[in-house]
């Protein structure tokens, strides 16, 4: 009896210890997106015999796959990716840790640098709860692929005047009227122009239906994951907080609740907000970069319509789906940028930073694509 009543004091003791971690209001749990329902992906391709190439690709190509597969991971294991686990610290090492000793300057729990990142509460919506880690805090030392490291690699934006209260507010209330008037058409813009799993389908349509592999457009966005760390910019989700606590503001209340007033302690975004830095913004840096990579495949300067599909490329989904028709336009990148704000995940300030970051840097690596896709100026592989 005296084991079970130890045993008993020493959980209530734990209890009272984590009770005592923080305000509640500041601990609000936000819903991970895990992309797409799998019926609503495109399906594998399946291999014809009788199409031209097919057998070929089948017997050799995938062979220098399996070549280009290893090069490619001694490769990330020196570029700094910590692929293998190899970098510091020695113990229990796994892929991809980080191995700089990245440290928040705010807690899971307290905005205490206002201006701050700050690990977010999140759950799988089954039970599970965890707190952030940021994306890859190791993104300085890696060494890009694509892109000239001397030249693109040093690209820089100066970040918002996070200590003017008059533009801190203005960033977030923008934010919260976005949230105040979402409908299915902005729903809608968030869900398939925001996360990048969903934006990721693009690659995959493009490829299924116009025979395009740009893949390799993820790996020209570097500039953005180093700045991202430089700058540590505080993220809507912890700002709104911040800012209006226990006053209440008017949002999107969640699943089938529409616009209510809240105390804004208590305000999630609509979108879950990934463990990535907020300033500049990476997803809107990715549309710019497909947007310059689709005109520059079409011809560029050379052709006045190389921002159109010619014919139009239309995405279809079975009810339950999304339906997409995605263009190469300036409206294409500025409807990108306004899903990350109407979702709740990125400030305005954030949005056209990724922009601004990222705009010529498909131009600047061009050249090096040609050299790998030789069909883009005609030639035979």
């Amino acid at each position: 009896m005296r084991g079970g009543a130890t045993a008993a004091v020493a959980l209530l003791l734990i209890g009272s210890a984590f009770a005592g971690w923080g305000p509640s209001g500041n601990v609000v749990q936000i819903l991970v997106d895990t992309g797409p329902p799998a019926a609503c992906l495109p399906p594998p391709a399946v291999l014809n015999l009788a199409q031209e190439y097919a057998v070929f690709d089948a017997l050799v190509f995938n062979q220098i796959i399996a070549l280009a597969v290893g090069v490619t991971y001694d490769w990330l294991a020196a570029a700094g990716w910590n692929y293998n686990g190899s970098l510091p610290p020695p113990y229990k090492a796994q892929p991809y840790m980080d191995y700089t000793g990245y440290t928040p300057k705010n807690s899971p729990w307290d905005l205490t640098n206002p201006c701050n990142w700050q690990p977010l509460h999140e759950t799988d919506g089954r039970g599970k709860t965890w707190i952030q880690t940021h994306l890859l805090p190791y993104a300085p030392n890696i060494k890009p692929f694509f892109i000239d490291a001397a030249v693109e690699g040093k690209r820089t934006v100066p970040k918002w005047d996070c200590n003017n209260a008059t533009t801190y507010k203005a960033q977030v209330d923008e934010v919260l009227a976005y949230s105040a008037a979402l409908n299915d058409t902005t729903k809608m813009q968030a869900e398939v122009l925001g996360p990048q799993p969903f934006a990721l389908i693009t690659i995959l349509m493009l490829r299924a239906s116009k025979g395009w592999s740009i893949t390799d457009i993820d790996l020209q966005t570097g500039p953005v994951l180093t700045t991202k760390l430089e700058t540590d910019m505080v993220r809507p989700a912890s700002a709104v907080r911040y800012l209006y606590g226990e006053t209440t503001v008017t949002a999107y209340a969640g699943k089938g609740q529409g616009t209510k007033t809240m105390p804004g302690k208590d305000w999630v975004p609509y979108l879950s907000t990934f463990n990535e830095g907020e300033f500049p913004s990476g997803a809107t840096c990715w549309c710019t970069v497909l947007n310059e990579w689709i005109q520059l495949w079409q011809g560029g300067d050379s052709n006045p319509d190389s921002n159109k599909f010619s014919p139009p490329l239309t995405f279809g989904f079975q009810p339950g789906c999304s339906m997409r028709e995605p263009f190469a336009s300036p409206e294409y990148i500025q409807k990108c940028k306004d899903a990350r704000v109407i979702g709740g995940v990125h400030f305005r300030a954030a949005v056209d930073a990724g922009q601004a970051i990222c705009s010529g840097v498909t131009q600047s690596v061009w050249g090096k694509i040609k050299k790998l896709y030789p069909k883009l100026d005609g030639k035979t592989c």
